[in-house]
């Protein structure tokens, strides 16, 4: 009987909500049906006006939006400011030949650049050693691509596609070391279906690297350093 009477309550004020949405000036025709309603704050006794109900959720919601716009404004900057950044990297990198000042140059681009907590550049063991003479400084990393601890980043792998957001404690030791104070970060391929590795780059800001984030942006970031990489493998310097 209780499930009776529930299901015919729900079908009563859908019944109701659909009846005001297709007759919305029905209290200004009929006021006496305002002497019928009684809303209640939830916090104190005694009834308040429907038009002061509406009044609040109105407020509400304005703050709701004037939230949410806020958010999209920070983030357009974001972009727009990491733009700006990858095309100062890309027009000097253009004039440099040589493959440890290019990667210095992505060193400095990065931590200098975004403010960040720390990169690390994750290359797979089947390119030229010439790159991966720069492993000394601890910005690449040569791995195996069916490396055990790359397990953990079989969605980013099986996606291909730049990632932003929240890091586990396993990715964020095995990339960045656990004396690393890394809230956030940011996984972009370097290639098609990471074709030569990707690029992680960790922030102590929780919301530095979030899902707002332009992944466009970030793919062009990784198309980038691809360029570098693969143009330094099959160069003599």
């Amino acid at each position: 009987m209780k499930g009776e009477e529930s299901n015919k309550k729900e079908k009563a004020l859908n019944d109701i909500d659909a009846f005001l949405d297709q007759n919305p000036d029905i209290f200004n025709d009929h006021p006496r049906l305002l002497e019928k309603i009684n809303l209640s704050y939830d916090s104190q006794q005694g009834s308040v006006s429907l038009v002061e109900r509406q009044v609040a959720i109105l407020k509400a919601q304005n703050l709701k939006y004037k939230k949410e716009l806020e958010n999209i404004i920070i983030a357009g900057e974001k972009n727009e400011f990491f733009l700006k950044k990858i095309h100062k990297l890309y027009l000097k990198q253009i004039i440099e030949n040589n493959l440890v000042k290019r990667m210095d140059l992505i060193d400095r681009f990065l931590h200098q650049g975004f403010s960040i907590a720390s990169a690390v550049i994750i290359i797979f063991s089947s390119i030229n050693n010439k790159v991966l003479s720069y492993e000394k400084k601890g910005f690449i990393k040569l791995v195996s691509r069916d490396h055990k601890k790359l397990d953990s980043f079989a969605s980013f792998f099986e996606s291909g596609q730049p990632r932003c957001g929240a890091i586990k404690d396993d990715q964020r030791d095995f990339l960045f070391g656990n004396e690393k104070e890394i809230n956030s970060a940011a996984l972009i391929p370097i290639g098609s279906k990471l074709k030569l590795g990707f690029l992680a780059i960790g922030s102590e800001d929780k919301d530095y690297f979030n899902p707002s984030l332009s992944t466009d942006i970030l793919s062009s970031l990784g198309e980038l350093i691809y360029a570098i990489l693969s143009n330094s493998e099959y160069n003599n310097e």
